[in-house]
């Protein structure tokens, strides 16, 4: 059943952040607003004509006779959206949250769904991405998607699993990420498309957060790469370039990952993009992340304050806080650690990143182990593989494990070393 058109001036009325007194200033009383917005008074055409040029909209959206009318729209915002990749303006998303409330067929519930979903995910709004998760999922069948075979149909789900993979991403669930970008992936309309070069690129950087060994994810960046490439895509050749920086880095192949962060910033010099800082930002980070495993601390530390100047952002500080503490903790420079460790736990908690709130915890636990606190390191290693198992992460987890396990071997405690020997072989 639809809304009632009462229901639909409230709602873009509070999507507009309007008061009542300020929508119908100059038209009629706040009482009669209110009256009209409860479903106790029909509003006269010339009310609705008048609202409906505050609120920005067509005033046939107020017909509840007119439905046909109103999915019509939605399909024309829609088509514009999915043809240009854009983000919705405040009028548009207003109109495609109505259409959620609305009983509208399941196919156009699933593309209001995926826009809703990718626009606030694009704004970083991720508190309103769950609230869109959360509310709608329900009301879709996601599980069919491989048995379609309409290719109107295909693009559809492809766009939703897309979608849903990049939005569990964003949230570091990355298990659930890869599930839906796997789906996405056999749903490819052109694999030669600069589309599925972005998909092979979301699902390398899943990839390369699941898996120990990044071979898988180093197969799909370089499938990115060549149609980037051909394109002359530079953007995204920089991101991918980025990428494989930092899978050859996780293989300990630290030539090869400098040689494609140099290649990077060779590109970027060509680069016209309001991202060019940021992305200059990603490669001094990732150089000195590989500095910092070669031991060369002070070009690390260099090329990590280089990053950190150029970035407001705050997951990227956050990652670059680490590094840092890292470097700190090897120079036993205590006060530093302390500092750094009590900025990177306040941001982490703030945007809820549980992958790097759990490495935090591993650091801090090796803090407590260096200055000669056992029990704390005990009992801090232990909550991190236990965070680790809640959010399914393996690399952690057998990193983790591996850790204490060695050290309860060192203490000749036998049976606790292979019981954490057993958890780290268990997520290989």
């Amino acid at each position: 059943m639809s809304i009632s058109v009462g229901e639909r001036i409230r709602h873009l009325r509070i999507h507009r952040q309007m008061s009542q007194s300020e929508l119908v200033e100059g038209i009629c009383s706040v009482p009669y607003l209110s009256r009209i917005e409860n479903g106790k008074t029909n509003p006269s055409n010339q009310f609705l004509k008048k609202v409906s040029l505050k609120l920005n909209v067509n005033f046939e959206m107020f017909n509840n006779q007119n439905n046909d009318n109103f999915q019509k729209e939605i399909k024309t915002i829609l088509s514009k959206i999915e043809e240009e990749n854009s983000s919705l303006s405040k009028n548009e998303e207003a109109l495609l949250k109505m259409a959620l409330i609305e009983f509208i067929p399941p196919q156009l519930l699933i593309r209001v769904f995926t826009s809703l979903l990718e626009n606030s995910v694009r704004k970083k709004a991720m508190n309103e991405a769950d609230t869109i998760y959360g509310s709608y999922f329900k009301l879709i069948d996601a599980t069919n998607a491989l048995e379609l075979t309409d290719p109107k149909e295909q693009a559809i789900y492809y766009r939703l699993h897309s979608a849903l993979g990049k939005y569990f991403y964003t949230k570091q669930d990355f298990n659930k990420s890869d599930y839906h970008y796997s789906i996405s992936e056999t749903l490819i309309p052109d694999k030669k498309s600069i589309d599925s070069a972005k998909l092979f690129y979301n699902i390398s950087l899943v990839k390369q957060r699941i898996y120990e060994d990044t071979t898988a994810a180093l197969y799909y960046c370089k499938k990115a790469y060549d149609i980037f490439q051909r394109e002359n895509d530079l953007e995204n050749l920089v991101n991918v370039l980025v990428s494989m920086g930092v899978q050859y880095h996780m293989l300990s192949k630290y030539d090869v990952s400098l040689e494609m962060l140099n290649e990077a910033e060779s590109y970027l010099d060509r680069l016209q993009s309001t991202n060019k800082l940021a992305l200059s930002t990603m490669i001094t980070y990732n150089a000195g992340r590989v500095y910092q495993k070669m031991e060369e601390f002070d070009k690390a530390i260099t090329y990590y304050t280089m990053s950190s100047n150029n970035t407001d952002n705050d997951v990227h500080k956050a990652y670059i806080f680490k590094g840092l503490i890292e470097i700190k903790l090897h120079k036993k420079e205590w006060l530093s650690v302390k500092n750094l460790l009590n900025e990177a736990f306040a941001i982490v908690e703030k945007h809820k990143l549980p992958h790097i709130e759990i490495e935090l915890h591993a650091i801090k636990a090796m803090v407590y182990k260096k200055r000669g606190d056992y029990l704390n390191y005990e009992k801090c290693m232990k909550y991190a593989i236990k965070c680790a198992e809640i959010e399914k992460y393996p690399p952690l987890i057998k990193k983790m494990s591996k850790e204490l396990a060695g050290y309860y071997h060192e203490l000749r405690f036998y049976k606790k070393s292979s019981e954490y020997y057993l958890l780290a072989l268990n997520n290989s």
